[in-house]
């Protein structure tokens, strides 16, 4: 699960400074204020960990996201500029071992890894290259570090005097080649046994917790009338929920996961949206999807059914058969759907995060937070779990910053100005208006 994010010379923001990243994470702000280049950011190493070149160090247009050229990409468009980005992450990883002579002996593990890469543009050829990649573990404080030179890189692991040196061939921004592991040789005192492993085992967990990654964007796919599906079960369905039908028709006929398929329908009664959705089967491999009405329990295909359904369907889909310490990223979830379904969406997205799942969502709706600050209040979810970010414009770049609450929901420091003040500047103007007409003709 992701911890933090900073981005430097990303987009709009020339240096973000360390965004805390928690089970919920609201992203709030003004429209082209920023919010979207925090989830781009982490789309952008899910597309390069996917990726089957390892040579390619940053992949900046593929499968789930066309960031352009650097051109594009870079602050302020100013090619002479170092892009950087860093992440931390919860780990589960013991770097002292020595694998060539296990032992019963426990070490202390590494929890947190911070892991820090940096880019810079060759213009012949035209194309990103890696600069520098450096770890830092917690609380073991152990340093590693990679350094571009030529083809191959100088790899260091350092702690306190102790450091060691190797020149190594390095994949991605933050791997080692596997066919060279074994074979470097480290000159110096290193403090972990092996230090190529180390940076196997280091590698793993970042790639790991970027294919645990999973988006879904502000649009979705239209509802269609009969569906074919197949044996496939997708577990991710995509960025415009173009897959979720699938993935639900899979889930309604394995035992393993049919819990999944109980829960969907679950919320879709406590969101009083709809009594049960079903499928009927009208060839062997067509289906049509129907949804019961909670209220009149008339029959429905699901492109006859309200809209927000056919919006909110491929979040619950998603939300439950997320494996756990998984990463969602949802842009704008309140899209097309009533304030009443705005403010339950809040519970399912806190129901995610009981499961050990995290939810990184960019919203415009106050009535979202405003749900989340309530259940602070009643203890239904932990203070802890909770991270609001605020991004705002400004003449130096994209400003963000985290909106601290207190153990009753309420915000601890000064909001920003304009912060969801159009609801009381409506209701001041229509106030004024109402006393200017009732004013006595004099």
């Amino acid at each position: 699960m992701l911890r933090s994010i900073r981005l430097t010379n990303f987009r709009s923001f020339a240096e973000s400074g360390v965004l805390p990243l928690r089970p919920l994470t609201l992203i709030l702000g003004p429209n082209s204020s920023g919010k979207s280049s925090i989830l781009k950011a982490i789309s952008l190493v899910r597309q390069t960990v996917a990726a089957r070149d390892p040579s390619v160090p940053l992949v900046l247009n593929g499968p789930y996201l066309d960031l352009g050229s650097y051109h594009d990409v870079v602050f302020r468009h100013s090619l002479k500029r170092t892009l950087g980005l860093c992440f931390s992450l919860d780990a589960a990883v013991d770097l002292e071992a020595d694998y060539a002579r296990p032992t019963r002996r426990r070490h202390e593990t590494t929890r947190v890894l911070t892991l820090s890469g940096e880019f810079g543009y060759f213009a012949r050829p035209t194309r990103v290259y890696w600069k520098r990649t450096t770890v830092e573990t917690e609380p073991t404080g152990i340093q590693f570090r990679l350094e571009a030179s030529g083809a191959k890189a100088v790899a260091s692991v350092s702690r306190g005097t102790q450091e060691a040196h190797a020149t190594v061939r390095p994949e991605k921004f933050y791997g080692l080649a596997d066919r060279g592991i074994g074979l470097q040789r480290w000159t110096g005192d290193p403090p972990v046994p092996s230090p190529e492993i180390a940076w196997l085992l280091i590698s793993h967990e970042f790639t790991s917790t970027f294919q645990r990654v999973l988006h879904l964007g502000p649009l979705r796919d239209t509802p269609h009338r009969t569906y074919v599906v197949g044996g496939e079960a997708p577990l991710d369905v995509g960025s415009q929920g173009e897959s979720a039908i699938q993935a639900l028709w899979a889930a309604s006929r394995k035992k393993v996961s049919r819990p999944a398929f109980v829960a969907v329908n679950d919320w879709l009664r406590r969101l009083d949206m709809a009594k049960e959705i079903r499928f009927r089967r009208i060839s062997p491999t067509q289906y049509v999807v129907e949804v019961e009405d909670a209220r009149t329990g008339v029959v429905s295909s699901l492109p006859d059914v309200g809209f927000g359904v056919s919006q909110i369907l491929p979040a619950l889909i998603q939300l439950q058969l997320m494996a756990p310490q998984s990463t969602l990223l949802m842009e704008q979830p309140e899209i097309h759907l009533h304030p009443t379904l705005q403010t339950a969406l809040t519970d399912v997205l806190i129901s995610a995060t009981d499961t050990k799942r995290q939810v990184i969502a960019e919203t415009h709706s106050e009535l979202l937070l405003s749900r989340l600050q309530r259940r602070i209040a009643e203890r239904k979810i932990a203070l802890e779990s909770v991270a609001i970010l605020y991004v705002e414009m400004t003449p130096e770049g994209s400003v963000a910053r985290e909106l601290r609450l207190d153990e009753f929901g309420n915000f601890i420091d000064q909001l920003p100005t304009g912060f969801f003040s159009e609801e009381y500047t409506e209701r001041l103007e229509q106030a004024k208006s109402v006393a200017l007409r009732q004013r006595p003709a004099s």
